[in-house]
């Protein structure tokens, strides 16, 4: 791409190209877009790294789009300084090691040869809040606290320093590290409390002109919690040096028959929370499995080798499961970090498959491909937890979508169908008024990446209890708010759809008037409300509610032995939110718009003589989108931003031609794209 934008510009250009793909269209599209756009690197190797930078000084991003006077203080460790401590460790160069927050007998591809080293040195000391496969192969553990339970300060960014102090008393007797290396160290310090404040009122202080008293300071940052002095910002300038040396070590990327792609799934991540089975049960955004790492495999290669879904299939000796991935790049499979786990406890011990094993080391930098890879296919067949299985709309118009050059000249664009079903309305309901508040949500498309951080938040927030692969099999999966996902109808690079879908909270709900026992009423507040006592388990209105967003408790999952969880112990209830009430089974659950914060939040308004004000009450799932893409606040109010959103040309609800008449709105998807 350099030398392909370095031609476009009329430059020369470097070393030699040996990409064949032809990149003209990117290329354009950068070009057009200088100063405004950003290129980045997935690679840990600086040559690559050096590389992106280059592109970026050419295409003027350094000072618009990337900033140098604030750095990111987060994942700056380096491959090469770690491979040189596992040589060390293995030549027995060093006699003694403490490991903490890293677990590299688990996450590293020479785990085992760490694992052997680790035993055979004089010391070996893990600092842990929890087993893992690392501190298992040393000698000593010390019992680290959560951090809940434990004083710390970070400087996350350049020049922003934060504190956290103890949420919670120390519940099994730990040692703070810090703590411990003072004491160590010889230092006279006998808390680290003590150590931190010091530093802030010595050190931190000075940093400001605000506070003159050091102990004022300190007062003042813990309760903020943040402290950000004023300072001179200073961008660092351009320098060429090292890019040609980057350039000429630079090789192509061995082809063979197939290539594995490595990468950390949007749950689990690396792994450290293996033991968390709200991760596990939590569908991939883009397959909807849940509990397993699987192999995504291309369509039209599934397809020449006769595979199917939960086929398996030998990756250089590794038997994985398959899932056919629409839109999966030919030549390649992926597969998902984090799994595989055989000290995380009772819920993540011997989940998946371990691929850190494949990762390999070149020139110090660690790879997350395998290139050349032996692929074999088998007669075996594995369970796959997929909580979703239909790609498509099948013809309705579920998700809307509108190009951004359609939007501009129409913002109406791809909603015509809305004015269409409210003029062909027609119900033989009367039309309901809502004299105080009206709660509604909208949720805006185009901004929600499907990351399914809302899913998690409102199972934490509800007491949404965890019901393991064999249910979620068996379809029913317990989450109030899902993710559905769609593709477009091009298998081999299809456009990809996400849409979170909760209980609608239907002015004219379906569900409300089969019901035999009035357990799920309409409020006066427009809420589509549960009566868990009232409720017998008819099920009527599960299966009357067309978005299927109504969950049965099938079981007593809240009392399932498999998790640490929920009535099973005093530690585990202490998971649960007291403000909810915990599920038993045969009653049927969904969205409450988290009614409980709507009360609570109401109640503070009423004590202090105000009105609620918008935005104030935020129920779960608005509060943990890391992309607003989600909206709540009273419709009633003219000016809050739901009844803007829901007045917006863009707007429309989940199957409208029902006349269901739902309090969530949905703002048409806009693609910025040119074809």
């Amino acid at each position: 791409m350099y030398n392909q934008l370095l031609k476009e510009k009329g430059f020369a250009g470097v070393g030699e190209t040996t990409v064949s793909v032809d990149l003209s269209g990117l290329v354009a599209d950068l070009i057009e877009n200088e100063g405004k756009s950003l290129v980045i690197s997935g690679s840990n190797d600086t040559s690559i790294q050096l590389m992106v930078n280059a592109i970026n000084q050419l295409l003027g991003n350094y000072g618009n789009t990337i900033l140098t006077s604030q750095t990111l203080n987060v994942k700056q460790g380096i491959d090469a300084d770690f491979e040189k401590f596992v040589a060390e460790i293995k030549s027995k160069t060093v006699a003694g090691v403490l490991c903490w927050g890293a677990n590299p007998v688990y996450n590293h591809p020479a785990g085992r040869e760490i694992k052997q080293a680790f035993e055979g040195l004089e010391l070996s000391v893990a600092f842990a809040d929890r087993p893992d496969e690392t501190s298992a192969a040393c000698h000593w553990v010390c019992n680290e606290p959560h951090f809940l339970e434990a004083w710390n300060d970070a400087e996350p960014k350049m020049g922003i320093y934060s504190l956290a102090q103890p949420a919670i008393s120390n519940l099994f007797g730990g040692k703070q590290v810090q703590e411990l290396l003072l004491k160590w160290s010889g230092s006279t310090s006998a808390k680290y409390y003590e150590f931190i404040k010091r530093n802030w009122e010595e050190n931190l202080s000075a940093l400001q002109t605000e506070i003159a008293n050091p102990q004022q300071f300190w007062n003042d940052a813990l309760q903020k919690g943040v402290f950000e002095p004023v300072k001179n910002s200073t961008e660092l300038t351009w320098s060429d040096a090292g890019l040609s040396q980057a350039v000429a070590t630079l090789k192509p990327v061995a082809k063979g028959d197939c290539e594995i792609v490595l990468y950390e799934s949007v749950a689990l991540g690396s792994g450290l929370h293996a033991n968390n089975p709200w991760l596990h049960e939590l569908p991939d955004p883009i397959a909807k499995i849940s509990w397993d790492n699987f192999a995504a495999v291309p369509v039209k290669w599934a397809e020449e080798k006769g595979l199917k879904n939960e086929s398996v299939i030998a990756v250089n000796g590794m038997e994985l499961p398959v899932f056919i991935q629409p839109g999966q790049a030919t030549g390649t499979i992926s597969v998902a970090l984090g799994y595989g786990r055989e000290v995380a406890g009772k819920v993540g011990n011997d989940l998946g498959k371990n691929l850190y094993l494949f990762a390999t080391i070149d020139n110090g930098v660690r790879k997350y491909h395998v290139t050349g890879a032996a692929v074999e296919t088998t007669t075996i067949t594995y369970d796959l937890a997929i909580s979703q299985t239909h790609h498509s709309m099948e013809g309705r118009p579920i998700v809307r979508e509108a190009k951004f050059s359609e939007w501009k000249e129409n913002p109406a664009a791809e909603n015509a169908l809305k004015k269409e079903h409210e003029a062909n309305a027609h119900t033989l309901y009367p039309e309901v008024e809502f004299k105080g508040h009206h709660w509604g949500m909208a949720v805006d498309l185009t901004s929600c990446t499907g990351c399914s951080a809302c899913s998690v938040a409102c199972q934490a927030e509800n007491n949404i209890p965890v019901i393991g692969k064999e249910q979620v099999r068996n379809r029913r999966i317990m989450h109030w708010i899902r993710i559905d996902r769609y593709f477009s109808n091009n298998a081999e690079n299809p456009e990809v759809f996400h849409q979170p879908v909760m209980c609608q909270h239907c002015d004219n709900a379906p569900c409300e008037n089969v019901c035999p026992v009035s357990a799920t009423p309409h409020s006066e507040e427009g809420l589509n409300q549960m009566v868990y006592n009232r409720c017998v388990g008819t099920k009527y209105c599960v299966n009357n509610c067309p978005y299927k967003v109504r969950r049965f408790n099938w079981f007593q999952y809240v009392k399932n032995e498999e998790f640490d969880f929920a009535s099973n112990s005093d530690l585990g209830r202490m998971v649960l939110n007291p403000d909810v009430t915990v599920r038993s089974r045969g009653v049927v659950e969904k969205c409450s718009f988290c009614v409980q914060r709507i009360q609570e939040k109401k109640a503070v308004a009423k004590v202090a003589g105000r009105k609620v004000e918008d935005g104030e009450i935020q129920p779960a799932c608005v509060q943990g989108c890391p992309a607003n893409a989600l909206v709540f606040g009273d419709m009633n109010n003219p000016e809050s931003k739901i009844s803007k959103y829901m007045k917006n040309e863009r707007n429309y609800h989940l199957l409208e031609e029902l006349h269901t008449l739902p309090s969530v709105g949905y703002l048409v998807k806009v693609r910025n794209k040119k074809a």
